[in-house]
């Protein structure tokens, strides 16, 4: 069936949707999951067909001989070149067609968000709640008139009995869109700015659990970063390998993966500027 007037994430997200009402219901989600991954492979997509295929392999199916992610053409009807992207280097460009990613990769991205899912956080009512026992009346303020060098978008926590909502040229905006793309050329760069304690950290966490649980509503990651720059090898860090806190053996292979592209797909939060030295802050790899 087509769908006049809806978007590509519009779509992917209700047949997500379905998908999971029906493996919920059906008396054997194995089985559902392996015949619906059949009917996107007979879509002839190239995109549902690297997300069947990978499916299928991971619970240990035959994939049909005819199926080839090289040789099956998209389909004009829901071409997915509009989806924005971010990389490491900020460039907000156009996202590519969702493909398989290595093995490691996958295994190490799986293992950060088993990591992030443990995080002392609440994932949901935030704000006002925004821990365990503590609760709080915050706004994330978006800043429309900030520039920089960097050109970063520039966002603030405060409280909101101050009414900094009110003053001009700020406007609140909800924790979904901090990541929101932008039409600048450049990188998405994300400055989070609020005094000590009020919750940089906490949101922070919070953005973590949200892409532990699934895709961010804006952007597609296939790994997140959680860099504190109180940690001193995040501090002196030179490459990109030593922002890797939690040490695997697919770490190499990994940092090695994603330079080899730009950095696409790869999101990185660095977490306590304001801790760093005058010195690292010249020379850190945050900088």
């Amino acid at each position: 069936m087509l769908v006049i007037g809806i978007d590509s994430y519009t779509k992917s997200t209700k047949l997500v949707n379905v998908i999971e009402q029906q493996l919920e219901s059906s008396l054997n989600p194995e089985q559902y999951l392996i015949d619906i991954c059949h009917v996107l492979i007979n879509q002839q997509h190239h995109t549902l067909t690297d997300i069947a295929t990978s499916i299928l392999h991971q619970l240990g199916q035959s994939i049909p001989d005819n199926v080839s992610s090289h040789t099956v053409l998209p389909s004009p009807v829901d071409d997915i070149s509009n989806t924005p992207a971010t990389n490491i280097r900020g460039q907000s460009d156009v996202a590519k067609p969702i493909s398989s990613i290595p093995d490691d990769v996958q295994g190490y991205a799986d293992n950060m968000r088993q990591h992030y899912k443990h995080q002392p956080i609440v994932a949901t009512d935030w704000p006002p709640r925004i821990g365990k026992d503590f609760f709080g009346r915050l706004a994330l303020v978006e800043k429309q008139d900030y520039s920089t060098q960097a050109e970063s978008a520039w966002h603030l926590l405060r409280g909101q009995v101050d009414k900094t909502v009110k003053l001009t040229e700020n406007k609140e905006i909800s924790v979904e869109d901090v990541l929101q793309p932008t039409d600048s050329s450049l990188s998405l760069r994300v400055v989070i700015d609020g005094p000590p304690g009020i919750g940089k950290t906490t949101l922070c966490r919070k953005l973590l659990n949200m892409w532990s649980n699934g895709p961010l509503v804006h952007q597609q990651y296939d790994l997140v970063l959680y860099c504190p720059l109180r940690n001193s090898k995040i501090a002196t860090a030179t490459t990109l390998a030593d922002l890797f806190v939690r040490q695997r053996y697919e770490v190499p292979m990994v940092a090695e993966w994603f330079e080899k592209k730009n950095g696409e797909g790869l999101l990185i939060m660095f977490d306590g500027w304001d801790e760093l030295s005058e010195q690292l802050r010249q020379s850190s790899l945050a900088a």
